[in-house]
């Protein structure tokens, strides 16, 4: 369990005469770097993932295009397309798992922080839970005590399939089905024809 940093050992004053004492206003200048990284997190995982469907309905869109313009005779081609439309959905589904654990890493950064510097205490006469003066804009952010106690598990989680990172990963390895099943579908066609 990990217990938080008694605020006598956060400083007021930039010089801290002994090494195991933490500056306030080096903390104050960390939250705001990190929460600078926590909104390039969100912006980059956002971007990212916004390509990577565009590049995959282009390449499904290319793909029957061409088989429809070009009839039986461009299927190899199609196929090819259709790989290659494989391996972009796959790599889009690691970067949406990856970007998310980048995310997470800020969050508890941000949350250890925001620890340092008592944000996480209730503030007197509100009686809402989150009256606290932590940034905690998710759920997730909200759960200090799991981020703080347990972090490994909370680190190491399963990305919940009913949440939006884990619908976006869904929707990538159902493109990978639906060409892996179009390539099929050529190649049925192509032995009929053979038979």
């Amino acid at each position: 369990m990990t217990e938080s940093v008694p605020p006598d050992r956060v400083r007021l004053q930039r010089q801290a005469p002994w090494r195991d004492e933490i500056d306030r206003d080096e903390l104050l200048d960390l939250h705001r770097l990190l929460m600078e990284e926590y909104r390039f997190q969100v912006k980059l995982n956002s971007d990212r993932t916004q390509v990577y469907l565009a590049l995959s309905a282009a390449i499904i869109a290319a793909g029957t295009g061409l088989l429809k313009v070009g009839g039986p005779g461009t299927r190899t081609l199609v196929a090819a397309i259709f790989m290659v439309g494989i391996v972009v959905a796959w790599i889009a589904a690691r970067a949406v798992r990856q970007g998310h654990e980048y995310y997470r890493a800020v969050i508890y950064k941000k949350t250890l922080v925001e620890d340092l510097l008592g944000r996480h205490r209730n503030i007197d006469g509100y009686t809402y839970k989150g009256a606290t003066l932590a940034i905690e804009t998710t759920v997730g952010m909200a759960s200090e005590r799991d981020i703080l106690d347990d972090t490994e598990k909370w680190l190491s989680r399963p990305i919940e399939r009913n949440k939006i990172t884990g619908g976006l990963i869904g929707v990538f390895y159902l493109i990978i089905f639906v060409e892996i099943v179009a390539i099929l579908f050529m190649v049925a066609m192509t032995l009929a024809k053979a038979w």
